[in-house]
């Protein structure tokens, strides 16, 4: 075997007791060998063997097979969905693969800003009432189809699950449990996946014909697939609220989930208000875009039927514009007018949080900057529906254009620059930052006297948890009630 094919990464085949340069036979019989070895049941340990199993996974597929030996372990696990090792693979490319990924992120980069570039030229074409026509809109949406069709395979690859081989003897019955709750779990995930991207998918075609006058539809029936993708999709989203609410509840409470499901069933559940709060923020944006469809509707069919006098689409956008109109005054309420002076916060001022005050400076940047671009697009976007020659459509899409850039440039920046020695320091640096507020969080605690009653009590009263200084300033837990709770879940 030549030097230009030797595989750089060996530890898992000698995990398995092969060679690099072995057949899949010889594999398969090495592993074979190795498993009867290091078998918990013959006195091996657990650990050992699992590593040992997860080793064969890679180097018995061909394809796994071939990026491990060139790329290691992280990449492995990136293909295998864990996103995690993604900078230590990147660290450790050569110069020529770091060049080859920057070409791969521009590319897709350019498809995505394909659409909105070939959309804004289209609809461009229209001012001055001009029936020029530089290309059908159906052209404009061929970069957005391919990219569906992307997104497709790439979800129908990460719900695949290798079949189950009944006659393999390492196949006990937890194995089989756990293999068939799998497939229905992924079942559920294509049937929902499929309904929606179907939706999408029509909803974008009757779009095109109508635009391209193909057919002569009302604009209810064109909008009528985006209303029923999100009806179905809050309908969805109730169905997982209350497990969701329980979930939380048993992280605070540090209860069994399936003992909390037993004393929180759902009519205890429609008995709390905060509840209520968390189903609501849970279908928030669902229940704002079916509603701009419905009115977006109501404005295409007015307007088509009243040549004279048109109705201004900033009515179809009235919900989004309420949202970003109240998320920007509690804002204003909670971080600048009415700036918190509860003891705990008092006491946070006084020891002199940087990273409590760092993150709220944060969390304010980000909203700003999220509704801000928001705001753009929504009223630029009415004011074009409402009269063509009101703004160029590149201004539309703006804020898409510096999302994309701005990621482009700093991902590509990384890709080049990054190396395995600066993520050791950050990971130190972020263990020291870890460990010193530990130290400060044990040093502030103080025994507030035991509590004894009933575990059940406490679980269905869950009162709000002791936050600590670095508990408080991060986004809160279902059924808090202080001010920064309302303002972060609000969104």
């Amino acid at each position: 075997m030549g030097k230009s094919k030797e595989p750089k990464h060996t530890e898992y085949y000698e995990l398995v007791g092969c060679k690099p340069d072995a057949t899949p036979e010889e594999i398969k019989k090495a592993y074979r060998k190795t498993a009867l070895r290091l078998h918990p049941d013959r006195g091996g340990k657990q650990e050992d063997f699992q590593n040992m199993k997860n080793a064969y996974d890679v180097i018995s597929d061909p394809n796994k097979r071939k990026m491990y030996d060139r790329y290691g372990p992280d990449v492995v696990k990136m293909m295998d969905g864990e996103m995690t090792n993604s900078m230590a693979f990147v660290a450790n490319l050569r110069k020529r693969d770091r060049f080859m990924l920057v070409f791969a992120i521009s590319f897709v980069s350019f498809i995505l800003l394909l659409f909105p570039i070939l959309l804004s030229i289209r609809w461009d074409a229209l001012e001055g009432g001009s029936d020029s026509k530089p290309y059908a809109w159906a052209v404009a949406f061929i970069p957005l189809w391919v990219l569906e069709v992307l997104v497709t395979v790439i979800f129908a690859e990460q719900v695949r699950q290798e079949p189950l081989d009944k006659s393999d003897p390492e196949v006990d019955d937890d194995v089989r449990a756990m293999w068939n709750e799998n497939e229905r779990v992924f079942n559920r995930l294509r049937i929902e996946f499929g309904i929606k991207m179907g939706l999408v998918l029509i909803f974008e075609i009757f779009l095109v014909l109508q635009l391209d006058e193909v057919v002569d539809w009302s604009w209810y029936v064109v909008l009528l697939p985006m209303m029923l993708y999100n009806a179905i999709n809050i309908v969805l989203r109730l169905l997982v609220v209350p497990d969701e609410y329980r979930a939380a509840h048993a992280g605070e409470s540090g209860v069994d989930p399936a003992q909390l499901e037993h004393d929180l069933p759902m009519s205890s559940l429609l008995s709390r208000p905060d509840f209520y709060l968390t189903a609501i923020l849970s279908v928030k944006w669902s229940v704002v875009l079916l509603a701009t469809s419905v009115l977006c509707g109501f404005v295409g069919e007015y307007n088509a039927e009243h040549l004279d006098v048109t109705k201004s689409f900033y009515i179809a956008a009235s919900p989004i514009l309420g949202v970003i109109g109240l998320a920007l005054a509690i804002l204003l309420v909670f971080r600048v007018v009415s700036p918190s002076t509860s003891p705990e916060d008092e006491e946070i001022e006084q020891k002199g949080c940087a990273r409590a005050t760092s993150i709220m400076i944060g969390t304010t940047l980000e909203w700003l900057l999220k509704y801000g671009l928001l705001l753009i697009v929504v009223c630029t976007a009415a004011s074009k529906l409402t009269d063509v020659n009101s703004f160029s459509a590149f201004a539309i899409f703006s804020p898409v254009f510096f999302c994309v850039g701005c990621v482009c440039c700093s991902t590509s920046l990384t890709a080049l620059t990054v190396t395995p020695e600066d993520l050791q320091e950050a990971e130190a640096h972020h263990h020291a930052e870890t460990s010193q507020m530990n130290r400060e969080d044990d040093d502030d605690s103080a025994p507030s006297g035991s509590h004894t009653g009933n575990a059940n009590d406490e679980v269905l009263n869950i009162p709000p948890p002791a936050h600590s200084i670095e508990d408080q300033t991060q986004a809160p837990k279902y059924g808090a009630t202080d001010d920064s709770s309302v303002a972060l879940n609000i969104t």
